[in-house]
Parts: C-alpha cells; sequence; structure tokens
C-alpha cells in the first residue's frame, strides 16, 4: 500500500487516533497502527527491524489539523554546487545585496554513525530559507541519495498546498576556523520533505540542477 493512503488514513483518523496517541510517533501500515514511539529515529529503528523501509508511514500524531502542514515561504534547498563557496564558520560574504543565501552542504541517506551502517555524502547547494518551517531537498537529490521515503506531510507555498514525501538525512556543513585545517558539523537523522519542482532565483527549474 502507498504512502499516501496510509497518509491519507491518518488524516481520516486524525482525531480519533490523537485522542489514544497525542505525542507519540505511530508507524502505521494497510491502515493500522503497528507501534507507537517516542521519535521518529525509535519508530524507524524498531519498525525496520520486521518491515522494509518505504512500506510503512512514520507520523507524528496530534490532535491539530495544522500539524501535518509545512510552510515553503521560497527556495529552501539542497542541489548541485554550481560553484565553490568558501566556507567561513557560517558567515557568508557579498559584495552587493544577496536575494539568496547559498553555502556548501554535505547530505546522505540517514545512518546511525555509532553503529556500522555508514552512507557515502554527497556535496550540494543550500539555499537557506529563515522562513520556511522544515527543510527541504530537491526530488533529484532524494533520487540522487537513494532516499527512501519514511512519511509524508502536506506543504504550502506559492504553489498552493502539495502533499510531498518524506526523508531522514545526515547532514554536514563545512566550517573554517583561522588558522585550522576545514572542519564539519554534522547532524544526523535530520527529517527533510521533498520539494515541489519550481523554479529558483536564476530562472532555472530546481530539477535541473538539483
Amino acid at each position: 500500500m502507498a504512502l499516501k493512503d496510509e497518509f491519507q488514513y491518518y488524516l481520516d483518523h486524525q482525531a480519533e487516533l490523537a485522542a489514544q496517541y497525542e505525542g507519540k510517533v505511530i508507524v502505521i501500515k494497510a491502515h493500522r497502527v503497528i507501534g507507537a514511539y517516542s521519535s521518529e529515529i525509535e519508530a524507524i529503528r524498531q519498525t525496520t527491524k520486521q518491515h522494509a523501509l518505504g512500506t510503512f508511514l512514520v507520523q507524528p500524531c496530534s490532535a491539530d489539523p495544522e500539524s501535518t502542514l509545512q510552510t515553503y515561504h521560497s527556495r529552501v534547498c539542497f542541489s548541485y554546487m554550481t560553484e565553490y563557496i568558501a566556507p567561513g564558520a557560517f558567515t557568508y560574504v557579498t559584495r552587493s545585496i544577496a536575494s539568496v543565501l547559498i553555502t556548501p552542504i554535505f547530505i546522505c541517506a540517514a545512518y546511525d554513525p555509532q553503529g556500522k551502517d555508514e552512507s557515502t555524502f554527497r556535496q550540494y547547494s543550500a539555499i537557506w530559507d529563515t522562513g520556511a518551517t522544515k527543510t527541504m531537498v530537491t526530488q533529484h537529490v532524494a533520487k540522487d541519495c537513494g532516499l527512501v521515503p519514511t512519511a509524508q506531510s502536506r506543504v504550502q507555498g506559492i504553489f498552493g498546498v502539495k502533499t510531498v514525501n518524506g526523508y531522514l538525512v545526515n547532514i554536514a556543513l563545512p566550517i573554517q576556523y583561522p588558522n585550522r585545517a576545514q572542519e564539519s558539523i554534522a547532524i544526523h537523522h535530520l527529517s527533510v520533505l521533498e520539494a515541489p519542482a519550481l523554479t529558483n532565483s536564476l530562472g532555472q527549474q530546481a530539477g535541473q540542477f538539483a
């Protein structure tokens, strides 16, 4: 059964599910709750012991009807780098007024750094949007990194409201301290959504460069 069907089941039964599982992360498969956990990571780790990733929906449970709706104001996504931008400890320098903030980033499918699993990081560009309520990746990046959907969510923006896939990823942000070699800050098991296709600030379709 497709994740969109499981997500629709959650939306149709949100009130009654929240009455029982409010504040929990539930796992839905074949229109049935098969587990309730304290976090998305725990839900995935436990459920994948018996079910293949991508065959079940991981959904934070809340009675709030807006809890499944994320705001996407402009172009926040990860994409292939079109040019190298030297990192500077999260400092971005521009010689003119910048319409968009772009920094290097590394991304891969989520894995436990303390365990035996590993995944290969790929380098992209991150476009930062302080008005967005969720981090997003383009469809191309999701395919390029071999991401398997674990969730769905509704996203609203200039394109209206759409339902998109959700993934768990690891990211690394390169930083540069004075008189030290380049380092990076890693964030593990970050929940992201798949960005709808739209035009970026350069007039290109996101799918063409991401």
